[in-house]
Formats: C-alpha cells, structure tokens, sequence
C-alpha cells in the first residue's frame, strides 16, 4: 500500500484539489504516510509476533516512547520550530512522526529477533512441557 500511494501521490492529490498550492502540499505530505505505511507495517508484524510470546510490555514501551515523545514531540517541535529552527508546518508533523514510527519500528523489531534467537526456543520448550 505504501508503494501505491507513493507511486501515486500526484494522482491522489489530485482526486483531492485543483489548487496547485495545496495539491503540491498534499503530495508531498502522501510521500510521508507511504513512508509511515512501510514501517508501520513492519512494526505491526513484529508486535503481532511478539505477542505469540505472550510479550506486550516492552512493545507497548517501545510505541509510547518512539510514537508519543519522539513523534508527536518532534513533531511539534519542528513543525513550530524550536531553538531557533524555522517551523516547518505540517511536514514537520509528519517528519516527526515518521522519524517516531522508524524508531518503534527498529526496537520492536530488534527485539523480535532477539527474543525469537534466545528467548523464543526456551519459552515455547518451557510451553510444551507444562501443557
């Protein structure tokens, strides 16, 4: 879906506005939800996985942490500008949720293969011998 809607970011703007301005804005804010799709999914894969091993904790961590502070405070930040940065609107919206996304998206999934290496062979013989 993410590869659709990045190959086709113009058209899809298009279905949406005939102001060049806006559609020109809409565009390149579809190149970053393509981008989000692509990790998000990643993400939701690695979660789903994980809670085949029964672990939800450190996934939720991971989600509150990169989404909320990183993505949604980033965001913020570089959308209004800080520390004498200009404010990059709502780009730096989805900037900083996609800066958010990537990193949840990297530590769920490094943990994933972690746990799925070391944990993962234990927890499921520990599994099927108390079943």
């Amino acid at each position: 879906m993410g590869l659709l809607i990045w190959l086709e970011r113009d058209a899809i703007a298009g279905l949406y506005t005939s102001n060049p301005q806006v559609h020109a804005v809409a565009a390149t804010l579809l190149g970053f939800v393509a981008l989000y799709h692509l990790f998000d999914a990643t993400s939701a894969i690695a979660v789903s996985a994980l809670r085949g091993y029964k672990i939800t904790f450190v996934p939720m961590l991971s989600n509150l942490l990169a989404l909320w502070c990183l993505g949604l405070g980033g965001g913020y930040a570089l959308a209004f500008g800080h520390a004498g940065r200009p404010a990059l609107g709502a780009s730096g919206f989805w900037m900083g949720g996609l800066a958010g996304m990537v990193a949840g998206c990297a530590i769920i999934t490094l943990y994933f293969l972690h746990v799925s290496r070391v944990d993962g062979p234990v927890a499921i013989a520990a599994a099927e011998t108390a079943g």
